[in-house]
């Protein structure tokens, strides 16, 4: 069945860029042979991630970033079979943002409270990932 699934956790160590790639590439290739989708925002040492895929490989994938020392406490926070991937353009886009760019968006919710909604989180994750489809970017610094 598909599945989607939206967890926050936080960056054990500030990450740089060249690491956030190094991050994004793998996930891509990894995410590209499991057949899943998805996007990641990084935010303020805070990550948020949508993964939309096949229910088997996500539980494998899952249990793959819970153990990643370059992150702790993975909260999910939504967690749902789907009829359809509303993701399905990427293997795995990436955007990080920062205060004033979170600031701006309408409803914004501080990750770090971990009180995101599961209607917040995807609506915060459609909205990064709208404005990339539009302009065409799936990575974004």
């Amino acid at each position: 069945m598909l599945k989607s699934i939206i967890y926050v956790s936080s960056a054990t160590d500030s990450l740089s860029k060249d690491a956030l790639l190094d991050i994004l590439n793998k996930s891509s290739v990894n995410n590209t042979a499991l057949g899943l989708t998805g996007m990641l925002l990084y935010y303020d040492e805070s990550f948020i991630q949508v993964l939309e895929g096949d229910e088997d490989k996500l539980e494998l994938l899952m249990n793959k970033i819970s153990q990643d020392k370059r992150h702790k406490n993975v909260v999910v926070i939504n967690e749902e079979y789907i009829s359809q991937r509303e993701f399905s353009s990427w293997d795995m886009g990436f955007r990080s943002i920062d205060k004033e760019q979170m600031g701006a968006i309408k409803g914004y919710v501080d990750m770090d409270s971990l009180n995101l909604s599961k209607e917040g989180a995807k609506g915060l994750l459609k909205v990064f990932y709208d404005l990339n489809v539009k302009s065409n970017a799936k990575i974004q610094f």
